[in-house]
């Protein structure tokens, strides 16, 4: 009997299957898929997501290899709305997906686990002690878990019988993967809102390489041609621009969907098998590897004996409240991006230079898209990352703690604690104790951060996460 079963080797399920490898939880991952995709789909790695990576010991070649976006650019009939600049620790990279999964499949082969390509699950039955799966290949097989990491059209969901609630929207949207020839950095999105509808340009890795992203009011499209893509932007643009060298290019509908449930007894969905919306923002792979980095290190420890199978509630309540507030999110953004109304098109041309232009509404929008905000109730925040020092060389938590396995304690106070933790001190101290790690706080950074006051201890989640 398999102890976990994969189904879908993108993004989501490459996060989920090498966590669970890193954990020493056994597991099998398949997809229907001949091998890994060619194309570049989804483009943006967001902040948080760079965050889980560099934990994971693997961010160095997503850093290096893809380009690092500095500001979004709003314009509107020739005239800048705004310049929305990114902070450096919000800054997302884009890079082509297909890159990501090469990055993430070695990641996943370095841990011993290799991906069985061509096998489909057809179907699947929960018995009483074990799920029963009959795959393409013949194989029928048993296992205790099964993740479905299987897209829109997930068989898992539909086996479940979960509803998949949502809507399309009404537009088509054509895409194509060009290099264009303009007056713009290479390093900074630049989006057109037209009333002829909203065109978007993302930078991708390659010389002066784009994703283009426009919309088509007549609800009718053709496969895109070099030609239509060079006569959208010119439009827009007003000067000189010149569009080369198409790699990919089709049309695709934007629908806004969430499953009424991420988990039935050991099943559980993960990535657009649970949640699909508009590509605004660049959420969606980000979504879904974070989706896969909070379940795993649960569904490991519940393996393991560690923790309880309620701890696995957890991914459910946690998760689908932040799928959620994205599909709210994602919609309201497209909505505001295609107005047609005349009126409302006047309104969004007086209130975004307004209101874009703003220091703080600029932080909370980089800050949202970036997902270090994220939070599981009132308490469940991200664990801050400080400037600390060990034997009195400079470091910060993060480094400390990267690729840890268990939960942390951190300690804030003068006497040295008994118990194995994280001790945040002035460096004046009495030694610690055995397996008790004395960290300066210097400038107080530390204090500052967590709120802390003498003898405060916080308890971080393998995840990252306040518990």
């Amino acid at each position: 009997m398999e102890e976990v079963v994969v189904i879908g080797a993108g993004p989501s399920g490459l996060m989920m299957a090498s966590e669970l490898a890193r954990y020493g939880v056994p597991c099998r991952i398949l997809d229907k898929a001949k091998g890994p995709t060619k194309l570049s789909k989804a483009l943006a790695l967001q902040a948080r997501t760079l965050e889980i990576f560099d934990f994971l010991g693997i961010a160095d070649p997503f850093v290096k290899e893809g380009i690092h976006l500095k500001a979004v650019n709003p314009i509107s009939r020739n005239k800048p709305l705004a310049r929305i600049l990114f902070e450096p620790d919000t800054a997302p990279i884009t890079l082509p997906q297909s890159r990501t999964e090469q990055l993430l499949g070695a990641h996943l082969s370095s841990l011993g686990v290799q991906i069985e390509w061509g096998v489909e699950l057809l179907s699947f039955k929960q018995e009483q002690d074990a799920i029963e799966l009959k795959l393409s290949s013949g194989e029928v097989i048993q296992t205790q878990w099964l993740i479905g990491c299987d897209g829109a059209h997930s068989t898992v969901r539909g086996g479940l019988d979960l509803k998949f609630k949502g809507e399309p929207f009404p537009d088509i949207f054509s895409l194509a993967d060009v290099e264009i020839e303009w007056e713009y950095p290479h390093d900074e999105l630049v989006v057109f809102l037209e009333p002829t509808g909203v065109v978007a340009a993302f930078p991708m890795p390659g010389d002066q390489r784009y994703r283009l992203i426009y919309e088509h009011l007549s609800g009718e499209a053709n496969e895109p041609t070099l030609e239509e893509v060079q006569l959208v932007l010119s439009r827009c643009v007003g000067g000189e621009v010149q569009v080369t060298h198409p790699r990919w290019m089709g049309n695709f509908h934007i629908s806004s969907r969430l499953t009424n449930h991420y988990k039935r007894g050991p099943i559980f969905l993960v990535g657009d098998a649970a949640h699909i919306h508009s590509p605004v923002g660049g959420q969606g792979m980000n979504t879904g590897l974070q989706d896969a980095f909070n379940l795993a290190w649960k569904l490991a420890f519940v393996i393991q004996g560690r923790e309880g199978k309620e701890l696995l509630e957890t991914y459910e309540s946690e998760r689908q409240r932040v799928g959620e507030r994205l599909l709210k999110a994602t919609e309201i953004a497209t909505s505001v991006a295609t107005l047609k109304n005349r009126l409302a098109l006047i309104l969004r041309g007086w209130v975004a230079p307004w209101l874009l232009n703003r220091k703080w509404v600029q932080k909370k929008l980089t800050r949202a898209i970036s997902q270090l905000d994220i939070k599981y109730g009132k308490k469940g925040i991200r664990a801050p990352n400080t400037v600390v020092y060990l034997n009195g060389e400079k470091t910060d938590l993060f480094s400390l703690w990267k690729g840890a396995r268990d939960y942390k304690k951190l300690v804030f106070g003068l006497k040295s604690p008994k118990d194995p933790c994280f001790w945040i001190g002035t460096g004046k101290e009495m030694p610690p104790a055995p397996g008790v790690t004395l960290l300066e706080d210097r400038t107080g950074e530390a204090r500052r951060a967590y709120r802390a006051k003498e003898g405060s201890v916080f308890i971080i989640r393998p995840d990252g996460y306040l518990l």
